[in-house]
């Protein structure tokens, strides 16, 4: 016999102790190869722990309560969460700080604290699939003009289906148009683009 597996639905909210994060150090020096200024990752909380040698990236709710923590290894692209927080995919990065009615919608956290360190608010979902989770995040915000910037590549445009697919008539939508030559925010503030640039057009 296959037996299903069983599992007990969540209930209530799972939240960090914001005492987790100081157990790392205020090294800024890794993000700041990247582009980010220290003032944005300063704001944003971000840490460095020296044990794994990784960026730390906290997450918070609307009501700032800390839900999940993100390390990103400096030494290539592995990554991983904090074990039992909320998942990613319930949570919308950045949202806590957002204080008006538009921001940048990003896949990656570092490609909206790019957009911060130009002087633009922008959040981000962890990666290139978005859920209805946070779908209605964002619709009890006070966002209601979103400029969505993914990647180029094809995983960027079936985020860029998903976000219009889900909040289509709930907040305006414009697509940031970045040159193709880059293939994220990051990787063209790092070429030395100003993101403020760059213009967007309406996605019907």
């Amino acid at each position: 016999l296959n037996v299903p597996k069983l599992s007990v639905p969540r209930t209530g909210v799972i939240e960090l102790q914001r005492g987790l994060l100081a157990n790392f150090s205020q090294d800024y020096s890794y993000l700041k190869t990247r582009g980010i200024s220290e003032e944005v990752q300063r704001n944003a909380g971000i840490c460095y722990d020296s044990r794994s040698k990784a960026v730390v990236f906290p997450w918070f709710d609307a009501q700032k309560r800390l839900r999940n923590i993100k390390y990103r290894a400096t030494y290539g692209k592995v990554f991983w969460y904090t074990k039992g927080a909320t998942p990613v995919r319930e949570l919308v990065y950045g949202i806590d700080t957002v204080t008006g009615t538009e921001a940048v919608l990003e896949e990656a956290e570092i490609d909206a604290l790019s957009w911060r360190t130009c002087g633009v608010q922008a959040i981000a979902v962890g990666g290139a699939n978005f859920t209805d989770q946070q779908a209605d995040i964002i619709k009890r915000s006070s966002i209601n003009l979103i400029y969505l910037s993914g990647d180029n590549d094809k995983a960027g445009q079936k985020f860029a289906d998903q976000v219009a697919m889900k909040l289509r008539g709930f907040v305006e939508l414009r697509r940031v148009i970045k040159p193709s030559q880059f293939k994220d925010a990051n990787e063209a503030l790092m070429a030395g683009e100003n993101l403020r640039d760059y213009q967007s057009r309406p996605i019907s």
